[in-house]
């Protein structure tokens, strides 16, 4: 038998196969079309431009946990493959998926899961550094959990959100707070921390934005003198007349021009939670 599986969830922009001995489970995303409700793996079913358009015509789109069925039968098959089984699910800050799998895992012997606070790119960040621990066989329970601990508090992303409805829906913003950012035309900034998803700040504009997220990076670990190992820019690729992707990208990049960054698409189910046209911008101090 093999040695560990690590199981994440779409959260993590990860591909089933792009790693080995990783194996990804998609989360759901349901749209409510008329009096039905049709139901999506993310990133099997459809694509980020896909949810992107359908989020533009007013499409009523929501998140939701992984089957739970397809949870447990995963497991079940890995079981017979590998000796331990490791998941790393969404933040529980941001889904209740957390709870799912820690109940499925109790079931089993030898599955652990573990608690951990990051989305896409910066999720697989330590999906490659796990991967490398596989690699040398230094990877056991002690030594993930260890390395988890070591990364908690260093990994920070901060986000721009220009339209909130995505976040009302999910019950993270209330109508009246949605209804003054509308008036106000304002954007709000959160940051994705060891805490999960907090608001921080607002600002006028995208510039505005990058520059009090600089401010914020500079409090928390000096981003301007610190050894920054990797960073990453998440946009929506698809570009429309009034969201110009692009140019908030150079924006970032000019506001840190010490820096070089990756730029990824958000993945589809975070997407749905933030809208098409956030942005959002992670450090990974060393």
């Amino acid at each position: 038998m093999k040695k560990i599986a690590l199981i994440v969830d779409s959260s993590s922009g990860v591909k089933n196969g792009q790693y080995p001995n990783v194996y990804v489970l998609p989360l759901m995303i349901t749209e409510q079309q008329g009096g039905n409700i049709v139901s999506y793996h993310d990133g099997v079913d459809i694509t980020v431009n896909e949810l992107s358009e359908k989020l533009e015509k007013g499409a009523d789109i929501k998140t939701s946990q992984a089957n739970v069925g397809e949870m447990y039968n995963l497991v079940e098959r890995l079981q017979k493959e590998y000796e331990q089984i490791f998941i790393l699910p969404i933040p529980s800050t941001i889904s209740g998926n957390y709870n799912s799998w820690v109940a499925i895992a109790s079931e089993f012997k030898n599955v652990k899961v573990f608690s951990q606070g990051m989305i896409g790119r910066i999720l697989e960040w330590a999906v490659i550094d796990i991967v490398a621990m596989m690699s040398d066989n230094s990877l056991n329970e002690q030594t993930l959990q260890t390395y988890l601990d070591s990364i908690r508090y260093k990994r920070v992303g901060y986000m721009i959100v220009p339209d909130i409805k995505q976040l009302v829906k999910g019950g993270r913003v209330s109508n009246f707070k949605s209804f003054l950012i509308k008036v106000l035309n304002i954007k709000l900034l959160i940051t994705l921390n060891e805490k999960g998803l907090s608001f921080f700040d607002k600002a006028n504009n995208y510039k505005d934005g990058v520059m009090k997220i600089h401010q914020a990076a500079k409090e928390r670990f000096d981003v301007d003198h610190a050894k920054i190992k990797r960073c990453v820019i998440f946009c929506n690729a698809k570009t429309n007349p009034k969201f110009k992707a692009d140019d908030i990208v150079k924006k970032m990049k000019d506001e840190f021009p010490h820096l070089t960054f990756e730029t990824y698409e958000w993945p589809v189910v975070i997407l749905a939670h933030v809208g098409p046209n956030a942005v959002a911008i992670a450090f990974d101090p060393e």
